[in-house]
């Protein structure tokens, strides 16, 4: 099994006068990574709005390698492609997940000793 990873996406309000578009491209997105779940390549994704509707995160979590071929994928630099035209200050960021931590945090304090900084 691979190194269990977090795809995290999170925007603030739409664009003025685009807001039609962005929850256009909102629903894509969530189709997108609702096929991929079906399809077992990773899970179903959650969606957090703010209660004021100023913003929100997506959320999908899989295998890494999983989610950097997804996140390298046509479909998912359109809907990104769009959100960026649609709404503001999007980012998208991978994050260790499950056993992964361990991993990062034992990579980190290896090298850290390497370094002399531990």
């Amino acid at each position: 099994m691979g190194r269990q990873a977090a795809m995290v996406t999170t925007w603030e309000s739409s664009v003025p006068g685009r807001e039609a578009k962005a929850i256009e491209t909102f629903m894509d997105y969530l189709t997108l990574f609702g096929k991929q779940a079906a399809e077992g390549n990773v899970s179903e994704p959650e969606a957090y709005l703010r209660y004021d509707g100023s913003g929100g995160i997506g959320v999908v979590r899989g295998e890494s390698a999983k989610l950097l071929e997804i996140w390298e994928s046509d479909d998912f630099r359109d809907v990104i492609a769009r959100a960026q035209l649609t709404v503001q200050n999007l980012h998208t960021e991978m994050y260790a997940a499950g056993d992964s931590v361990q991993d990062t945090v034992g990579n980190f304090t290896r090298v850290a000793g390497e370094m002399g900084y531990m």
